[in-house]
């Protein structure tokens, strides 16, 4: 796959995933760019049309740019997640369900209880996005 084609899919799944998960707090004609641009991402990748797949993927970063900013909360949440997930599996589910908790507690207008469980998801997001992930480094030079 192509640099530009790996930054369509990219762009493409985020399109799709914060219409999915952030769909009741992003306005509705906003969600229906990003459907398009989701769709129109897809159909540059199924035909291999590089500078399609570079002007679409232009539009989509724009677009992604201009979310409300809950919804970057949310991305945020989400990066978060797939980080702790890499060396706490157990402690990023835990993160996951209170965030689709508060994503519920959103979607049913429950401001109460979303607050609850943002006060309580905030530091362990705080904490994963400035946290440093080991990397994997190759050791060579071992000998008996």
């Amino acid at each position: 796959m192509s640099k530009e084609s790996l930054k369509a899919e990219y762009l493409m799944n985020e399109c799709d995933r914060v219409v999915k998960y952030c769909g009741s707090i992003i306005p509705q004609p906003q969600q229906e760019r990003l459907q398009k641009l989701s769709q129109e991402l897809q159909d540059a990748i199924n035909t291999n049309n590089l500078s399609k797949m570079e002007s679409q993927s232009e539009d989509a970063r724009r677009e992604l740019d201009n979310l409300p900013d809950e919804v970057k909360l949310i991305q945020a949440c989400l990066l978060a997640i797939r980080q702790a997930c890499a060396v706490a599996p157990t402690e990023a589910n835990a993160m996951s369900d209170k965030l689709f908790r508060m994503l519920g507690a959103m979607e049913s207008d429950d401001g109460n209880e979303a607050n609850r469980l943002w006060s309580e998801l905030q530091p362990d997001i705080q904490r994963w996005l400035n946290k440093e992930l080991p990397s994997n480094s190759i050791v060579t030079g071992i000998t008996r």
